[in-house]
């Protein structure tokens, strides 16, 4: 979605940078559900950011910064809230250079911090992509036994299961709010077009190419650094392989089965609440 967007928008964007997680930390704490130590955490680094914090940054920012034409730098010194502050003013100017309408910054660990993203970008608008958990879990898992020596999917069944389960109760949470679009994978594999019409209208962007030295030209992922990627961006949309049957055998079926958040529920009030809105929208 993030290339989709990218490439027919002409949205400028950047590799994940993991942005908050850098400046605020606290991740671990918010999935086990200590969300109280998480924001007592949080509230102290918004005041000041921890030892490492502008480093950090900077490799994670590299893409804009080492661009000559550019000739953006890093501000030093700042607290939590004001290296967020200092990543938005980042990415408007690149986007002002580029001739994009807009940026996208997409790291999918920022559904915990939704609230602080609202509070210190009160005009972000935000997309859910949401895909069933089973699906997730063993991609999670099959990930690991691929790339295991990349360290990016690590914690096993459970903490997949954990990780996911919280992120749905977020999407949840976001369902009314008009900044914030919901979607499943599934339904954007199946028809593309329309839900890239759907996304781009909703966001009020023109449905045009990129133009020239915008996004079309700017990486969307490191796929040096993370190969599970390459297929993503070079491939055609196409429903995800599920590796749920071919990984888990029936035991660990079941457990998943009863420990994962009830995706048809999810599915059902998300229909629920488009038709309500739609209807609304006639009358």
């Amino acid at each position: 979605m993030q290339a989709v967007l990218a490439r027919n928008a002409g949205l400028y964007t950047l590799p994940e940078t993991h942005l908050l997680q850098h400046v605020l930390g606290g991740l671990d704490e918010w999935m086990r559900g200590d969300v109280a130590y998480s924001e007592r955490k949080w509230q102290k680094r918004l005041r000041w950011a921890r030892w490492g914090t502008c480093a950090d940054l900077k490799r994670a920012l590299a893409p804009l910064l080492d661009e000559k034409s550019f000739g953006l730098k890093l501000r030093r010194r700042l607290g939590g809230a004001g290296y967020i502050k200092e990543f938005v003013r980042l990415m408007d100017t690149a986007a002002v250079l580029t001739s994009a309408p807009g940026w996208i910054e997409k790291t999918p660990e920022h559904f915990a911090y939704v609230d602080i993203i609202e509070r210190y970008i009160p005009d972000a608008q935000f997309i859910h992509m949401v895909r069933r958990g089973q699906d997730v879990v063993a991609s999670a898992v099959d990930g690991e036994l691929r790339y295991a020596t990349h360290g990016a999917f690590r914690g096993g069944v459970s903490y997949w299961a954990e990780r996911w389960n919280r992120a749905l109760a977020t999407h949840l949470r976001c369902l009314d709010k008009p900044n914030h679009h919901i979607l499943r994978y599934e339904d954007f594999a199946a028809d593309p077009d329309y839900w890239t019409s759907y996304l781009l209208t909703a966001l009020h962007l023109p449905a045009t190419a990129a133009p020239q030295g915008t996004s079309q030209q700017v990486q969307v992922a490191d796929v040096a650094a993370e190969p599970w990627k390459s297929s993503s961006i070079n491939s055609p949309i196409a429903p995800a392989d599920s590796k749920f049957a071919a990984l888990f055998g029936p035991d660990l079926q079941q457990w998943l089965h009863e420990n994962l958040s009830d995706y048809l529920a999810f599915t059902a009030e998300l229909k629920s609440r488009r038709f309500a809105a739609q209807s609304h929208t006639r009358v």
